[in-house]
Order: structure tokens, then C-alpha cells, then sequence
């Protein structure tokens, strides 16, 4: 019989990083992939994202979470988790996977991560040791951590992190960024690609992605007024792409919507599919916002990025990123800097992405197909 890996994801973002690795484990003849889809990628709100991924596998599974309503309270956020945590128990008990792989650091992860401890399911961790002090996202990652058996990480830092945690070395295994082997090699030209998303060539393009600091939230407003004051006063094309679930995505959603409804030349998105996301992301000249995708991904296709605020405070960053508080005037003058100050550009061109291992794909599938997940002690050879 194969072995199950069951792929977890509740937004389109970490199901992302696993589609070349989902393609790899299943040519291997004793293993067969499921996932399991739950949170925004069944919500209408979020763009109910799943239907670009269903295909991946021959198994998928779905646990819906969040209501039709637009509620970003943090009762509703918290109410979701063990409305969730219900139904993906009942999906594990008849699964019964060999092991269960999680990514990152969304609340919803609580919600399988939790049952699998009971049920003793080995957990894989991707993406732990990270720092974002700017949100529970923190405190939720180093929770799963300690629940999960394996760790594959992006960077060095985050490797060290968890070795200061207390887990073990060879529990752990520095992979670098899975998702940066999904960016198309091949692209459409810009003009092409400028007629599909409504937008015009001959302006510069922006693109801008804001997701609530979850200790702020009283903050919130103003933060989003403070950014569209200073983007009103660029002659740019303005790319919009919608906020995580955290709590707070309401007021983001309704600013934003209110914004460009006064601006022909901003557009706002539920979601992009991967094509859509990765070729937007290579023919703009900057990325805004706090998303941790502006840290991790904007450096390996050489991109300015202008993170704003504390939510991705901590995180290592490569030469293309610069910071910012949310101030409008100070915001106005980086955006400026980052679009057109040819020495800054030059450098950005120049940089090399942290998270950048063109091994990724390799090591993590011989992590997941080499180590027996029914042995306690398990034993692998360090890459």
C-alpha cells in the first residue's frame, strides 16, 4: 500500500510552494499525495482559491471555516479554529495518513496540527525558526514548531533558531525556498500581459499587499490611510491584491475598495492565480505592503520592495528591501526612491536572494521519502 502524505493549506500561498513537490513525490511509486483545503480557499470573500489546485492530486479533501459574512473580529477569527478542528479530525481519522505536511505560520494550522498530536500523526513543518514580530503570526509558528516532528527551513538563521529551541539537529534541515521553483521560466511580453490586467505600459507598476498587524489593530485605519494618501500622490498603475483572514482584513478590504474606485488606474484582486501572481510580480517595479512575499520572493526576481510597518520586523532581508514606518509623508518619499533612483535600482539588480537554494526541490522530497516517520528515532544523513 502507498503511503499517504496529506499536503494541508488554507490559502493559495502555501499550497504554492508545494506544487513541484507534490508532481516529485507522486512519480515515486510508494507514495501518493492528498491535500486538504480549507479557510480562504473555500471562501467566497477570498476568491475561493482551490479550484486552481484541485487537479494536483487524484485525493483532495475540503473543511470549510469562514462564513459568508465579512467579519475581521478577532472573536470570529477565533471561533473558526475549533468549527475547523471538528471536521479535519473527522477527515484524519479516515485518512490515516502517514504524514501530514503544514507550511508556515496561519492560525488555521492549529486546526490539524492539534489533532494530529492526539492522534499521533507525524507532522512536517516547513518554513519554522522564522521571526515576524509584527503579529501572532510569530507566536503561532514557534507553537507548531513544537508540535512538529520535522522541520525543513528556508535560511540559516532560522535553523539556528530552532536548534535554540531545544529541537534536535537531525530533526532539522535547511531547504531554502520551495516556492521560488513555481516562478515561469517562460513569460508574455509586457505588452500582452498589460492588456490582461488592464493596465497601461507606459506607466510604472506597483503592486501592493497589506495584511493586518494583529497587535495594532486600533492603529489599522490610519495605517491604510497613511498608504493611500502617499500612493495617490504616484502616477503609476496600482495593483491591489487582497489580505490574509487575519483579523482587521475588513477594514484593508473596504479602504481599498473605496480607494480605487476614485483611481482608474488602480485595480484590486481577490486572488491571482500562480501565472497571473508570478508575471505580474516581473513586470512591476515595486512591491509595497508588509507581506512576507515581498521579503522572500521579491529578491530572487530582483524587484525594489518598500516593507512597511513591523508585521515582517525580524525576518532577514536581502539588499532590494528597504523599511518603512506607516507615515504618508516619508512613505511618498521611498516609493519615489524606489522607483527612481538608478543607483538603488542597479543594486537591487545585483542582489542575491537569501532564500535561494536551487537544490530545494531535491532535498526537501528526499527529506519527505527517505525518513521512516513510524521510527522514533529517526535516521537520515545530513545534506
Amino acid at each position: 500500500m502507498k503511503k499517504n502524505i496529506l499536503f494541508f493549506s488554507g490559502k493559495r500561498g502555501g499550497i504554492n510552494h508545494f506544487i513541484p513537490l507534490i508532481k516529485k513525490i507522486q512519480k515515486n511509486k510508494n507514495f501518493k499525495c492528498s491535500i486538504l483545503f480549507t479557510d480562504m480557499h473555500l471562501s467566497k470573500i477570498f476568491g475561493q482559491t482551490y479550484d486552481e489546485f484541485v487537479n494536483l492530486t487524484k485525493e483532495v479533501h475540503f473543511v470549510k471555516s469562514i462564513s459568508k459574512k465579512i467579519d475581521g473580529s478577532k472573536s470570529n477569527r477565533a471561533n473558526q479554529i475549533p468549527k475547523a478542528m471538528n471536521g479535519i479530525t473527522k477527515k484524519l481519522i479516515k485518512i490515516k495518513p502517514y504524514a501530514v505536511i503544514i507550511l508556515g505560520d496561519r492560525s488555521e494550522l492549529f486546526s490539524v496540527a492539534i489533532p494530529c498530536m492526539i492522534l499521533n500523526i507525524p507532522i512536517i513543518h516547513f518554513y519554522g525558526g522564522d521571526v515576524s514580530e509584527g503579529s501572532t503570526d510569530n507566536t503561532t509558528r514557534f507553537s507548531l514548531s513544537m508540535i512538529s516532528n520535522i522541520h525543513l527551513v528556508s535560511n540559516k538563521y532560522s535553523f539556528e533558531k530552532l536548534l535554540s529551541l531545544g529541537i534536535e539537529r537531525k530533526k532539522i534541515f535547511n531547504v531554502g525556498l520551495l516556492s521560488l521553483h513555481q516562478i515561469p521560466l517562460i513569460r508574455p511580453s509586457k505588452q500582452n500581459f498589460f492588456k490582461k490586467m488592464k493596465l497601461d505600459p507606459k506607466k510604472k507598476t506597483i503592486i501592493s499587499i497589506i495584511h493586518p498587524e494583529t497587535h495594532f489593530l486600533d492603529k489599522l485605519k490610519n495605517q491604510m490611510k497613511n498608504v493611500l494618501i502617499s500612493l495617490k500622490k504616484i502616477d503609476a498603475n496600482k495593483v491591489f491584491i487582497y489580505p490574509c483572514s487575519d483579523p482587521g482584513y475588513d477594514i484593508i478590504i473596504k479602504s481599498i475598495r473605496d480607494y480605487c474606485n476614485k483611481d482608474k488606474f488602480s485595480h484590486l484582486f481577490k486572488n491571482l492565480n500562480n501565472k497571473f501572481f508570478y508575471n505580474l510580480y516581473s513586470n512591476s517595479n515595486l512591491i509595497i505592503g508588509n507581506s512576507s512575499s515581498g521579503i522572500l520572493e521579491s529578491g530572487y526576481l530582483k524587484i525594489p520592495a518598500l516593507n512597511i510597518g513591523n508585521r515582517q520586523k525580524g525576518r532577514y532581508q536581502t539588499q532590494n528591501i528597504i523599511n518603512c514606518e506607516f507615515n504618508s509623508k516619508k512613505l511618498t518619499k521611498k516609493i519615489n526612491y524606489c522607483l527612481n533612483n538608478k543607483k538603488f535600482i542597479f543594486k537591487v539588480k545585483r542582489a542575491k536572494s537569501f532564500y535561494y537554494d536551487k537544490y530545494s526541490l531535491k532535498k526537501s522530497y528526499e527529506v519527505l521519502t527517505k525518513i521512516d516517520m513510524k521510527n522514533k528515532d529517526i535516521i537520515i544523513n545530513r545534506f
